[in-house]
């Protein structure tokens, strides 16, 4: 299992979008989400979980989970760039844009993990099957590294 700071620089390399957040403190505790949720995990980058909605969907026809979440966010800046030509500004806050659409999946490691698949299926009766979704792992790992309560509420809308 690797370090907390290897799981960073990770993240850094697999979501270069996460440098255009301007808050230092909010761009490192988006990098802290991700790296922690991992931590809980074998995954080692974001990469090397599959890529698709959920453990038993099929998986994305091309690219990485990285991708998803990449392509995730730079659709939300988009269409509130885009929204904001039309109708004027409407006061987004990019750094909280970028946050958001970057942490959506942050409690994917979780429910994704071969070996908590393993023991759900293995024995449903005593967590339930599966027995905790990436949403709701999301809200406890955006909560736990301080980020937002606006990134903890993303999660709910990710599922």
């Amino acid at each position: 299992m690797a370090d907390l700071e290897s799981l960073r620089q990770g993240v850094r390399r697999s979501l270069p979008e996460i440098a255009e957040i301007r808050d230092p403190e909010l761009r490192d505790k988006v990098v802290d989400a991700w790296a922690v949720s991992l931590s809980h995990t074998e995954f080692e980058r974001i990469e090397d979980i599959r890529p698709s909605g959920n453990p038993k969907t099929a998986p994305m026809k091309r690219g990485t989970q990285a991708d998803h979440i990449r392509g995730v966010t730079r659709m939300a800046v988009a269409l509130a760039e885009q929204l904001e030509q039309v109708v004027g500004s409407i006061g987004v806050n990019r750094d909280l844009l970028l946050a958001c659409a970057l942490c959506h999946d942050v409690g994917k490691p979780f429910e994704f993990s071969p070996r908590n698949q393993a023991r759900w299926e293995g024995n449903p009766g005593a967590a339930g099957y599966p027995s905790i979704r990436h949403s709701v792992y999301g809200v406890h790992i955006a909560l736990t590294v301080g980020l937002p309560e606006a990134v903890a509420r993303t999660q709910e809308r990710a599922s």
